[in-house]
């Protein structure tokens, strides 16, 4: 009779099966973990590498779109580039995006046609009757932003001063300066968050005080002209590179004067979205061109 190590340290010949099985299912633990714990290591250094890839990809763009505002000229509504041979790319200045390579997106805004809490009361106003549920609030907004920002304590009629922070129990009073960035929107009595979601693609805070309506989005456009036909003649033309100065002003009856230009006054808003697998990068900024040899733009905002 043959010996059997297991059989004779157990007593039982049909042990080994079951021990067999147990060190077998070891083994499969450990390489699943094993595979698991590599899988895991591999999907870490994909995302590493996405988000360099995409990080790059977005300082890329930014470079190139700094080159481009830095060395080529404006129009009406566009960014006219320079071409080696001769040829003129243009880029819009109104928002709609502008892919650079694949999965890098980059918007541009005049903001001259946008609206600012600081200068625009009326535009701001006509943007949210236009696109605000609330109506009865709206005048609530403009003139709490007004005492907000002007220097005396005289409510208006749908306002609020220092006292009324007070009795609301608020630990702080108005500015009654200018507000400092567009958060600050936040801090007036009873303010509805909806309204920033409302106005975001259209707020500014850098602005010229002046307005170039042929850079407005098709909101604000639709807001201060009332008429869909017109806006979509506006918008068409625009996107075909057709529209110009002298048709907007036969279109409109809107008229260039000390608050009304068209053209952009320089201060220009940059996004930029890139993409790589999972992994986003978004670069937000405001520079103004300054045309100087040493100093071509400077940066006024910027956010990552």
């Amino acid at each position: 009779m043959k010996f059997s190590p297991i059989s004779g340290i157990t007593g039982e010949k049909g042990f080994a099966v079951p021990v067999v099985l147990v060190i077998s299912m070891i083994v499969i633990v450990i390489a699943t973990s094993i595979t698991y714990t590599v899988r895991q290591k591999i999907r870490m250094a994909e995302e590493i590498n996405n988000r360099s890839k995409a990080y790059t990809k977005s300082y890329s763009a930014l470079s190139t779109v700094l080159y481009n505002l830095s060395t080529s000229t404006f129009n009406n509504y566009a960014l006219d580039i320079h071409q080696p041979n001769g040829g003129i790319l243009k880029w819009n200045l109104y928002g709609k995006p502008i892919e650079i390579e694949k999965g890098v997106t980059v918007k541009l805004r005049d903001t001259s046609g946008m609206i600012s809490p600081l200068f625009d009361e009326g535009y701001l106003e006509l943007l949210l009757n236009r696109l605000y549920k609330k109506p009865e609030k709206i005048q609530q907004f403009i003139d709490t932003l007004a005492d907000w920002q002007d220097a005396d304590d005289f409510n208006r009629l749908n306002g609020a001063e220092a006292f009324d922070y007070k009795a609301a129990k608020l630990p702080y009073s108005p500015r009654n300066f200018y507000i400092q960035t567009i958060d600050e929107l936040k801090l007036l009595k009873g303010f509805d968050p909806e309204i920033l979601n409302i106005l975001k693609d259209d707020l500014i805070y850098w602005h010229t005080g002046q307005i170039n309506c042929m850079t407005m989005s098709k909101e604000m456009l639709q807001a201060l002209l009332l008429d869909a036909n017109m806006v979509k003649t506006i918008v068409d033309s625009r996107d075909q590179w057709t529209l110009t100065s002298a048709i907007f002003r036969q279109l409109t009856g809107i008229q260039e004067s000390e608050d009304v230009l068209f053209f952009p006054r320089g201060w220009i808003k940059i996004e930029i979205n890139a993409a790589e697998g999972n992994a986003t990068e978004h670069i937000e900024l405001v520079v103004l061109k300054s045309q100087r040899q040493r100093s071509p733009f400077w940066v006024a905002e910027w956010k990552r």
